[in-house]
């Protein structure tokens, strides 16, 4: 007969499980971190004249290392012309980033993309803008990673097709 001492059963019985279910509230957090815009008129904090909406992170607790980048890019055939995005922070509590207008890029479209870090967990969003700077929120695609080339590409395809066809909003 196998005799159990006190230091395995702990081992074994306890410090396992919470080991377990440390990793897997590291893998849930994560999960939940996301990205949320919205119309800068409706934002509860001061932000530029100038933006064309506001990002707030979801799933980010209050001092958590946040970071968030953007480009608007539009494509011209098979060439993109990419401008980095410009943010301005408003609020204390609750980071809510004002997204600059886009430089002007001639046409009738763009994407706005965003890649955002909240200690360590990744979110990302393809947003939609019109010829008017006007962002389309039922087109958005919001990412639980930063979004990939392919992602970015197929995006512009779909824009340049529901442009043509007057589908976009």
């Amino acid at each position: 007969m196998e005799m159990v001492t006190t230091q395995s059963f702990f081992a074994n019985r306890i410090v396992a499980p919470l080991t377990i279910m440390g990793a897997l509230a590291g893998i849930i957090s994560a999960a939940d971190f996301s990205l949320e815009i919205g119309n800068p008129a409706a934002a509860l904090v001061k932000v530029k004249k100038n933006a064309t909406l506001v990002v707030r992170p979801l799933g980010c607790s209050e001092g958590a290392n946040f970071h968030i980048e953007g480009n608007s890019v539009q494509a011209s055939g098979e060439t993109q012309v990419s401008v980095p995005l410009t943010f301005g922070r408003g609020g204390t509590s609750t980071p809510v980033f004002a997204v600059g207008a886009s430089p002007s890029l001639g046409g009738t479209f763009w994407l706005m993309v965003l890649s955002a870090d909240c200690a360590g967990s990744k979110a990302g969003a393809l947003i939609p803008i019109d010829a008017r700077g006007v962002y389309n929120r039922a087109a958005a695609k919001f990412l639980n990673h930063a979004p990939t080339k392919k992602e970015i590409d197929d995006a512009l395809k779909t824009l340049a097709r529901d442009t043509a066809r007057g589908d976009s909003k």
